[in-house]
Parts: structure tokens; sequence; C-alpha cells
């Protein structure tokens, strides 16, 4: 009858090579979690701006800054904000003669 024999221990450095091995393959595997979900934030992110700007499309190009004052109209140097006066004042220059 034959008795098994145990089976020889690792050694240290093969312990310490193992574990080693392991403590890279779980961080390689966090760092790709990682980075899948910050590409799906940043797909989640261009997806909401992209929805944002749609509604808003052309508004900024409709109306514009003039710099004779709001409407066409000007508060004249001197005077008080209530009192505003057109920005043209001799308009028979502007026709089409």
């Amino acid at each position: 009858m034959c008795v098994p024999k145990m089976p020889d221990m690792p050694s240290a450095d093969e312990q310490a090579r193992q574990q080693l091995e392991i403590q890279r393959q779980l961080q390689k595997d966090a760092d790709e979690r990682a980075a899948g979900q910050l590409a799906d934030e940043r797909k989640r992110a261009a997806l909401a701006q992209r929805r944002s700007r749609r509604g808003r499309r052309g508004r900024s190009s409709l109306i514009t800054q003039r710099s004779g004052g709001l409407l066409g109209y000007e508060v004249p140097e001197g005077t008080t904000q209530g009192s505003l006066t057109a920005t043209g004042t001799n308009f028979s220059s502007l026709s089409n003669q």
C-alpha cells in the first residue's frame, strides 16, 4: 500500500509572484471598469449638451447688439435716462431717389 506524499509548499518567491499577479489583474479590471464608466459619462454629457443646444439654434444671430441703443432709440448726452430720442433725425436722405 502506498501512502500519498504531501505536495511541496510553494516557495516564498512563488507566493509573492502569484500575489503580485493577482493584484495586477485586479487593478487592470478596476481600471477598465473606470475607463468604461468615464466614457459613458462623457457620452451622456455630450448628448445632453447637443439636446440643450438644439432648441437655441439661430437665436443668438437673430438679436444683435446695436451701437445706437435699444430699438433705435438713444439717450441724448446731458439728459436723464427717461428721455429718449430717435437715433435717425434726417429721414429724407434715406429715400431711394
